[in-house]
């Protein structure tokens, strides 16, 4: 009997490591898909640098993100003149003790790779001020993308952040939807417009040269874990339990 409660205790303590295991964000700019949030001009052109401006998303978008993690997808759509060449999303975020995946490679059918690099920086909260997960989606030309993964919550500056042990996965929705004081939410894009490097990784176009490859879609999602390694690890842990009543 002490085999088999010990075999479901092992069980249970699999499944629940493969659930935390897999618990991060990762944050995935592509090619194609629908689109709300139309880029049809820049506000504060120039002041934030050569050819970068910010971008409010639509409120429809924000929206349509999950109520319980602000997980979900935003559709961008390049109406300007110009290439846009880097995308650099600011998310509100209450909890910084995750570990963030950005990546730029995008594998699903229907979808391609914009850009070459993915980085990820944060800025803590600060008093009643948000806290901000940034993901930064840059560089065309050759290459076939990028993945890069972070944890503020370790290394030199994690006392700079608050990591509550038990803080939800995923971004602050309540700050991310829109209010009456943020009607387009807390939540913004800074874009760089320019030339875009030949080769195969083109940015994000403008519609007028080509409508195929001018929009994008940015999401943020948990994975689910894989149900394969899981039962090949449950099929280890039946084995050497058996063994072990075996040898009594």
């Amino acid at each position: 009997m002490g085999g088999l409660r010990g075999l479901a205790l092992g069980l249970m303590f699999l499944c629940a490591a493969g659930s935390s295991l897999y618990a991060v964000p990762v944050l995935k700019l592509s090619g194609g898909g629908g689109h709300t949030t139309d880029i049809t001009s820049c506000m504060d052109p120039g002041i934030l640098g050569p050819n970068t401006c910010l971008v409010l998303f639509n409120p429809t978008d924000l929206l349509s993100l999950d109520p319980s993690s602000g997980l979900g997808s935003l559709g961008i759509k390049n109406d300007l003149s110009q290439t846009i060449t880097a995308m650099e999303f600011f998310l509100p975020t209450d909890n910084f003790n995750q570990t963030f995946i950005a990546t730029t490679v995008a594998n699903t059918p229907g979808q391609t790779t914009i850009f070459a690099n993915a980085t990820l920086n944060f800025i803590p909260a600060v008093g009643p001020l948000d806290g901000y997960t940034i993901a930064d989606f840059f560089g065309t030309g050759t290459g076939t993308g990028s993945t890069v993964s972070a944890n503020p919550c370790t290394g030199p500056f994690a006392f700079l952040f608050n990591c509550p042990a038990n803080g939800p996965v995923g971004f602050d929705l309540e700050s991310l939807q829109p209010d009456q004081q943020f009607p387009n939410g807390e939540g913004f894009l800074i874009v760089t417009t320019g030339t875009a490097n030949s080769g195969p990784l083109t940015g994000l176009v403008p519609c007028s040269v080509n409508a195929q490859t001018c929009e994008a879609t940015f999401t943020s999602a948990i994975p689910e874990p894989g149900l394969f390694p899981l039962l090949i690890s449950a099929m280890g842990l039946v084995v050497t339990v058996r063994r072990k009543l075996y040898r009594r």
